[in-house]
């Protein structure tokens, strides 16, 4: 508990007083359960799965608190230009009632379950000043409201909780799949807040919104799998990067050795040994029975024996026979070695997957009482499936059912739900040692709906349904990244000429997906279509009824949406129009991955090793294929076939989704880049980098084409202890440090062309050479002070006569002074 308070006056102030009050009542359990596990005698690994079942029976944590905090201020200004007319007490007064509880329970070692609420309260007071020695009656009467309040448990103005439920998923104790790991995790969020209170005769109810996150990860640790075979174990192994003196013992082979005990030898016999070591490269020692070395003459009979000849008598002795055996390289291994490396290839396989989705409703009229709960109208509102995160696409409708709403038509604002999905799909290979492939394939997908629930002559009704959202996927358009760009005359394209004759192909596959559907009718009043009511769909239209019919299919021209997307995917990607899916907004079956590739095996090639202390490969490609963002067509309606018949002024049938454009974006990065560390210290570089960003627009029927390549060669040496002299005269100061040199050179060439497909017209935009030089020499004085020369030389040729060339040059010293420890 705290107190505070603060008294002043002036000569404009007759009195101020300023009070503050807080009590803190806190209460926090601590436990470290025992597990309850009842099969945890039972032996053998298959069981595992029953023998580490466990519960914990009372919770981790339990934890609640209460804040009160109340602040007055009393304030009496004089009035110093008219005494006789007293100004008014002016007070500032609020009092609010926090309260906290959380609760930890591990359900087990692998089911995790946490639990969070807040409640914001605030206690209403009377209005007017408290002071029970000016205004003693005023003063009962605020003690009397005040204690009434706190009984009650105060004015809820905002009540939140939160639930988060984790759970290992137990299948690696299943036999055989202690490779396979899974995990799911469910977090849930309930808010109600209060609405505004005003002295107007409106009802806009309260705002209560729920969220939920599920979360999923799956993983294939296929090593562990390979690892239960010794002789996998042994090939998968990695091959580590040894020095001088390790590969001279890894080339001498492997050390063996043979003990034989109690030997009787005469003085000058020979005496044979089977020690069936395999080599012929030994060395005999033998010890009489003091264990003192006894001298004699070796000699080698094959690869399993050998002889002695002592010069003394021996008796109860010993001989020790150690040797190099060197394996022989067979053929047939070295193949079988490589085939099975091959087809252990993949290493590692993981998904994830990741949902979030949330519901707004406003003009809620129910109160919280218990968890954000109460009963209202005969029905527990909000419910515990929308308390505990669940998302219904009708809770709108219930709760205006179930009169839980304001049916003031003044609410203006939508009832909203939001949708997320994130999916991930990682591949690891390594066929050989060194050669590690990454696949990466993801989908990103995002919608939200609005609509406004009124109450209309005794009903609610929704209006004004609005879906919007966004879409991002991994998608491959590799086979056409290296297509030559004409950059003068008409910039021809053949993935552009591909995309012109695509629109026809789509346009009859969407054509006869459609047909055999029947125009129905209604829907054509007082216009040129209103014959062809109740017909069945033909793509190749009526026009002997009077319609004219563009190129393409009836309801789809060349310039519909619904043709432009699909022909311009597989323009771009080089598929088959013929085969290319034709949403706009493609499912997760349609993902296709993105790689990354390097490769460091070269640096141990033998004869490479003289020159070459590290030697790195590496290639990357990134492509996405991108819906900004779209937003539903109000005209569009569901026939309960599966399509609209409502058509724009062009005659196309209206999507059901507006998209204003679609993109693709492509990176190869980098297409190739060499890393080379020499034995002398010298390091070489080489990069070529490329990338291009393709955006159809589909307001003005026109394509933006940006394209970029780079080429990188850059070399590096670093010399070891190199004497800086700083000073002069007896001031002078040796310093020895490294000298790292670099020097970079870069050609990147980027350009831009808009094609205007409606008027056959290609034009580049922008575009331009840039030239780049590098050099920098760096110097370290001391722990914190580095020195730097730089010299810096930039040349743009710009490929359109709308631009000039430039050259910007750059030189001088830096320094930089590091604070930190």
């Amino acid at each position: 508990y705290s107190y505070n308070e603060t008294y002043r006056r002036n000569i404009d102030t007759e009195y101020l007083n300023d009070k503050n009050y807080r009590g803190i009542l806190a209460y926090n359990f601590i436990n470290q359960p025992k597990a309850f596990e009842p099969f945890k005698q039972l032996k053998g690994s298959s069981l595992a799965l029953i023998r580490d079942f466990n519960l914990y029976l009372a919770p981790t944590q339990l934890a609640y608190r209460w804040e009160l905090n109340r602040g007055y201020r009393e304030e009496q200004l004089r009035n110093i230009t008219n005494p006789s007319f007293k100004i008014p007490v002016s007070v500032n007064k609020d009092f609010y009632w926090n309260r906290y509880f959380e609760l930890t329970y591990n359900l087990s070692r692998g089911l995790k379950f946490d639990f969070r609420s807040t409640n914001n309260a605030i206690i209403d007071e009377p209005e007017g000043p408290v002071n029970k020695n000016r205004y003693k009656d005023e003063y009962e009467l605020w003690k009397d409201s005040v204690i009434t309040n706190i009984l009650g448990m105060g004015r809820t103005t905002n009540y939140q909780h939160n639930i988060s439920l984790s759970y290992q998923i137990p299948i690696n104790k299943l036999p055989l799949l202690d490779w396979v790991s899974a995990s799911i995790n469910y977090g849930a969020l309930y808010n109600w807040q209060q609405g505004p209170i005003t002295n107007l005769d409106y009802e806009w109810g309260n705002i209560i919104r729920n969220s939920n996150t599920i979360q999923g990860n799956g993983q294939l640790n296929l090593n562990n799998l390979y690892n239960k075979s010794p002789y996998l174990r042994n090939l998968n192994r990695p091959v580590q990067r040894q020095s001088a003196q390790q590969q001279q013992r890894g080339n001498q082979g492997e050390t063996v050795r043979f003990t034989q005990h109690n030997l009787e030898m005469k003085a000058g016999e020979t005496f044979t040994v089977n020690h069936r070591l395999g080599t012929a490269t030994v060395t005999a020692r033998v010890f009489n029975e003091s264990g003192h070395p006894v001298r004699g003459e070796q000699g080698i009979v094959d690869n399993n024996t050998l002889t002695f000849t002592p010069q003394q008598d021996v008796s109860n002795g010993r001989i020790m026979v150690s040797g190099q055996k060197t394996e022989e390289k067979k053929p047939g291994k070295a193949i079988k070695d490589f085939s099975l490396r091959l087809l252990t290839g993949l290493r590692n396989v993981s998904l994830s997957y990741s949902e979030n989705n949330g519901t707004i409703l406003p003009g809620y009229m129910p109160e919280t009482k218990f968890l954000g709960a109460e009963n209202y109208n005969g029905s527990q509102a909000p419910g515990i499936p929308f308390m505990l995160g669940w998302q219904d696409r009708d809770y709108a409708m219930r709760a205006a059912n179930l009169n839980w709403l304001t049916t003031d038509s003044t609410l203006n604002t939508p009832y909203t739900m939001t949708h997320s999905q994130d999916v991930t799909l990682r591949v690891m290979l390594e066929p050989i040692n060194g050669l590690k492939i990454d696949l990466t394939a993801n989908r990103r997908y995002a919608n939200n709906l609005n609509e406004y629930y009124l109450y209309n002559n005794g009903s609610f009704d929704a209006y004004n349904t609005m879906e919007s959202g966004s879409m991002s996927m991994t998608f491959n358009v590799f086979r056409t990244a290296f297509e030559k760009i004409e950059k003068k005359g008409v910039f021809q394209s053949d993935a552009f000429d591909r995309f012109l004759e695509n629109r026809q192909i789509i346009a009859s596959r969407l054509g006869e997906k459609r047909r055999g559907t029947t125009f129905p009718t209604g829907v054509y009043t007082d216009t040129p279509y209103e014959i062809i009511e109740g017909m069945p769909y033909r793509p190749e239209g009526y026009d002997n009824e009077g319609i004219e019919l563009n190129e393409g299919a009836d309801g789809y021209s060349l310039s519909s949406q619904d043709v432009m997307i699909p022909a311009f995917l597989a323009a771009y990607s080089g598929k088959s129009a013929d085969g290319i899916f034709l949403d706009a907004i493609p499912s997760l079956l349609q993902m296709q991955p993105n790689w990354r590739i390097t490769y460091d095996g070269l640096s141990r090639i033998e004869w490479l090793k003289k020159y070459i202390r590290s030697f790195d490969l590496s290639h990357a490609y990134r492509s996405t294929y991108n819906v900004g963002q779209y937003l539903t067509n109000l005209d569009w309606e569901d026939m309960r076939d599966g399509f609209s018949y409502m058509r724009d002024e062009r005659g196309n049938f209206i999507p059901k989704y507006q998209i204003n454009g679609v993109s693709i974006s492509e990176q190869f990065a980098p297409f190739l880049q060499l890393n080379i560390t020499w034995n002398n210290s010298l390091s070489t570089r080489v990069e070529y980098k490329k990338s291009r960003i393709i955006n159809l627009s589909l307001n003005n029927n026109q394509l933006i084409e940006n394209y970029n390549d780079e080429y990188v060669i850059g070399l590096g040496h670093r010399f070891d202890k190199m004497d800086l002299i700083m000073g002069s005269g007896s001031g002078q100061r040796k310093m020895s440090s490294d000298l790292n040199l670099r020097a970079d050179i870069s050609i990147r060439d980027n350009f831009s062309v808009i094609r205007r497909i409606e008027e056959a017209l290609n034009q580049m935009t922008a575009g331009q050479r840039i030239t780049t030089l590098k050099f920098t020499a760096d110097y370290v004085l001391s722990d914190r002070f580095n020195m730097q020369l730089f010299y810096d030389r930039q040349l743009n040729k710009p490929y359109i006569s709308t631009s000039y060339p430039i050259t910007n040059s750059s030189f001088g010293v830096n320094f930089r002074f590091s604070l930190a420890q």
